[in-house]
């Protein structure tokens, strides 16, 4: 009997008429789990005064730029992916920017993956109990709860690529070459968000170029392999939708800088080399004159290659000097880049989530109902064992083994955290899916052995994900840095309704606090935002010595002589 979607059920399990609604509970499930921890975070310091200098801050404020008129982001680096802040500054334009419409987006955009995640495991493992288990693990899986309603481009990313094996399934069922069109512009899209895309588009075009697709995806398509031509054919459109989100990415960008090259891959030289040098680890590692937030890859970065080579250079050539270093790094020390690579495909495969922007640890610490909710802990054994044991199913499941393998790939070449990993979801909760519905049905039918053996591989995969885990120290270093964070986000949010009161008095009174507040920025490697405040408090007190003083020494931290000395002068005159 045919299924919602159109295909045959072989799930006897669930009744067929059930299958909607189970559904429709799961998506308001998933709903409403979102929307009762996003009231439970309303409370917190951070959820409308974004951690300093992080990624939240920075696409606030490029969306206020977009709602404001700057469609081309003029004086914005281009180290940013657009897209996350066109999307948020359109809703900034018509509901405000307000920090509640950022995080209902994502809500929307995270139920929009839970269906989307639905709609390509029944097609791909044409069962519906399996299915319903992958959409209802999505839609209570904590970290997803966490992403859903923070204010990152995370939640669009997982959607897009969702979508993207959605439309790469059904246009493979498919024998309508436009849908291979609408596919690729969905992985462009996905990839100006999430620059690791860029292998699965590689993979998923070689797997095009030599294997049926069709026939191993959709039964009902199993004609005849498809000449060289057509292949060829359907992979050019997969390109042409690709390219048609690059194109006014690169228009943008050459607009911008002067420099043709896609903004994701441009940060990619940095990224490697946080992962890959002497020091690293397998995490976000420091690297000395670079601070440890996007203004670091972009401006700090920067800065240090100019001052090697001994001339300005443009971002793309930035990147390839850090890829140089990685490659002078791999050839002088193979072993340590060998053992890195081992550190980090056990760190990928670990429990423990390492923090990157927010920390999922600490968040569930403050919060026991997030703590309710399945964690990596759970989803990783059931993936993994049911990602072995559907192995000989592989050529109809291939686009989920491209995603995983690419995705692994592309972090442990660059270095983990657990938003980076995080689209692997995308492919474990449906293989979680059909690990318990398979072990439900080898126990009823009593297959012992089969059941055992999948019982040792969820046991096995424990083992690895537990061991792996960071040690107490790391694990104590991050929480504390996370509780740092969150009183910075409480302290800027006094000082700030302590000088919109103006109740502190005096003048000097309020030049202190806005000294405060750009100290502040600057503790937490926010030099840009601490040289804004500092500026906009010198429009209100602008014979105010010890503004000039703080700007002076602020703008010499950035290189910029020219303003630390102008700075330095006013300074001379007014004290």
């Amino acid at each position: 009997m045919p299924n919602a979607s159109g295909y045959p059920d072989k799930s006897p399990d669930i009744r067929p008429h059930f299958h909607s609604a189970i559904l429709a509970a799961i998506i308001i499930t998933g709903l409403a789990v979102r929307l009762t921890y996003l009231w439970i975070i309303s409370e917190y310091p951070n959820f409308s005064i974004p951690y300093a200098g992080l990624d939240a801050a920075v696409y606030h404020n490029l969306a206020k730029k977009v709602a404001g008129g700057d469609l081309a982001l003029r004086n914005v680096p281009f180290d940013y992916s657009p897209l996350y802040a066109y999307f948020l500054g359109s809703l900034y334009l018509i509901f405000g920017n307000d920090h509640w419409v950022a995080r209902l987006a994502n809500i929307a955009l995270g139920t929009g993956s839970i269906i989307m995640i639905y709609f390509y495991t029944v097609r791909l493992f044409r069962s519906t109990a399996i299915a319903l288990i992958a959409a209802a693990g999505a839609a209570l899986y904590g970290p997803l709860i966490v992403f859903d309603t923070s204010m990152l481009k995370t939640s669009l990313s997982q959607f897009l690529t969702a979508l993207c094996i959605f439309l790469i399934v059904r246009a493979s069922c498919k024998r309508r070459i436009i849908l291979w069109l609408f596919a690729g512009t969905a992985v462009g899209l996905a990839i100006d968000l999430s620059g690791q895309l860029s292998l699965f588009l590689v993979f998923i075009s070689i797997s095009l170029l030599t294997k049926n697709i069709f026939s191993e995806i959709d039964e009902k398509s199993a004609t005849a392999m498809p000449t060289l031509q057509e292949r060829m054919n359907i992979i050019g459109c997969l390109m042409m939708g690709v390219m048609l989100t690059f194109i006014p990415v690169i228009i943008r960008n050459y607009h911008v800088s002067g420099d043709l090259a896609l903004n994701t891959l441009n940060k990619s030289g940095i990224h490697l080399y946080i992962g890959n040098h002497k020091n690293a680890w397998g995490g976000y590692s420091r690297v000395d004159g670079i601070r440890p937030n996007p203004a670091g890859s972009l401006t700090d970065a920067g800065m240090i290659a100019e001052k090697e080579v001994g001339h300005e250079l443009t971002p793309s050539e930035v990147s390839k000097y850090w890829n140089s270093k990685v490659i002078d790094f791999i050839l002088n020390d193979t072993r340590r880049f060998f053992n890195l690579l081992k550190d980090k495909s056990l760190l990928f495969f670990s429990f423990y989530e390492i923090p990157n922007n927010e920390n999922y640890q600490y968040l569930k610490k403050i919060s026991p109902y997030l703590a309710l909710f399945p964690g990596i802990g759970f989803l990783l054994p059931a993936g993994l064992a049911g990602l072995v044991m559907s192995m000989r199913e592989y050529g109809r499941l291939s686009p989920l083994y491209i995603l995983f393998a690419s995705y692994f790939l592309s972090v442990i070449l660059s270095f983990v955290t657990w938003r980076y990993r995080l689209p692997i979801t995308l492919v474990l909760w449906p293989m979680a899916g059909f690990f318990i519905v398979k072990m439900y049905k080898w126990i009823r039918g009593k297959r012992s052995a089969v059941a055992a053996a999948g019982a040792f591989l969820v046991i096995c995969f424990w083992g690895i994900g537990h061991v792996t885990a960071v040690s107490k120290e790391k694990y104590g270093e991050d929480m504390k840095i996370a509780e740092l964070k969150m009183a910075a986000c409480r302290e800027e949010g006094d000082i700030l309704r302590q000088i919109s009161s103006g109740s502190s008095g005096s003048r000097d009174d309020n030049a202190t606090l806005w000294l405060k507040l750009a100290r502040l920025r600057y503790v937490q490697y926010d030099y840009e935002g601490s040289i804004g405040i500092l500026r906009q408090a010198l429009d209100i007190y602008p014979k105010e010595p010890r503004l000039w003083k703080a700007l002076s020494f602020v703008l010499n931290k950035t290189c910029d002589t020219n303003g630390a000395e102008e700075a330095r002068y006013n300074y001379r005159i007014y004290r």
